[in-house]
């Protein structure tokens, strides 16, 4: 893998480290979407953790998914992530409804990685 990050120009201590990193946290996945709301495009990250507590037989695996955004979100009074200021709709991410952790970040937890 090493050889292949080098020709694209990737710094491959780096990759390792995040690497590193991630499985230290039991880290299945990170993304980046871009989203549109009030017709203005947005992007924002997520991260994907793979709970140990949840390791247990003949039981369907779950993760916690971190959605990092760049700007402020809207929220309701029970703690969902909204559509907008003027849309109270509750905004799904793939198919899961995130609630909140601080005005920027909101967590799921849900029985796909991604």
């Amino acid at each position: 893998m090493k050889d292949t990050l080098r020709k694209y120009g990737f710094d491959t201590h780096a990759v390792d480290n995040l690497i590193t990193n991630m499985r230290s946290v039991d880290c299945t996945w990170i993304n980046s979407l871009d989203y549109y709301t009030e017709e203005r495009k947005h992007s924002l990250t997520y991260v994907t953790l793979w709970p140990r507590a949840f390791n247990f037989p003949f039981v369907k695996k779950k993760y916690y998914i971190l959605t990092y955004f760049q700007q402020p979100q809207y929220f309701d009074s029970e703690g969902n992530l909204l559509m907008g200021r003027r849309l109270r709709r509750i905004r799904k991410i793939n198919a899961e409804v995130f609630r909140r952790i601080n005005d920027k970040v909101c967590y799921t937890l849900s029985d796909r990685f991604r």
